[in-house]
C-alpha cells in the first residue's frame, strides 16, 4: 500500500461517523499489537517494560534531548 492510499484511509477514518466501524478498526489495531507483543523475545519484552516503567516514574529524557546530546558528542 502506498502513502497516498494510507492518507486516503486516514481521511475516511477521520470523517467516519460509523461508531461500530471505528470500534472494529480500534479492536483490529489492538489485537494486532497484542499478537506482536506475544511474539517478542522475552529479554526484549523485559527491556521495553523497564523503559516504560522508568518513563512513568519520570526517569530518563525525551528523545529529542537525547539526540541533541548525542549529536554534540559526535561533533567533538
Amino acid at each position: 500500500m502506498n502513502t497516498q492510499e494510507k492518507y486516503e484511509l486516514i481521511e475516511k477514518l477521520v470523517l467516519s461517523k460509523d461508531e461500530n466501524l471505528l470500534l472494529q478498526i480500534k479492536e483490529l489495531f489492538e489485537s494486532s499489537e497484542l499478537k506482536l507483543w506475544d511474539e517478542i523475545n522475552p529479554k526484549l519484552k523485559a527491556s521495553i517494560q523497564r523503559g516504560l516503567d522508568q518513563s512513568q516514574k519520570g526517569i530518563g529524557m525525551v528523545h529529542e534531548e537525547a539526540m541533541k546530546e548525542y549529536r554534540k558528542k559526535l561533533k567533538k
